[in-house]
């Protein structure tokens, strides 16, 4: 996946994790791969706020699937868990 395609990927996931309702798709599409990322209804651990997602990445005609959960920081971005 180029460079530019994976920004648009991040760009949607953010947008997801920031934005989107919970279960609600936002799609991507870049040159040579497309996607979409869903995020779960936000919950709180600690002080912060955070999400699970999904995301569905297409490569060439091939599916990824990538699960996981990221939380705010205190800066406002978003910060995926290990």
């Amino acid at each position: 996946m180029s460079a530019s395609d994976a920004n648009k990927a991040i760009e949607a996931e953010y947008y997801a994790l920031d934005s989107a309702p919970a279960g609600e798709d936002v799609p991507w599409q870049g040159k040579q791969a497309s996607g979409s990322v869903s995020a779960a209804s936000p919950y709180r651990v600690g002080d912060e706020e955070c999400r699970q997602y999904t995301h569905k990445i297409n490569v060439n005609g091939t599916q990824f699937v990538a699960r996981g959960a990221a939380c705010r920081s205190d800066g406002g971005s978003w910060v995926a868990l290990d």
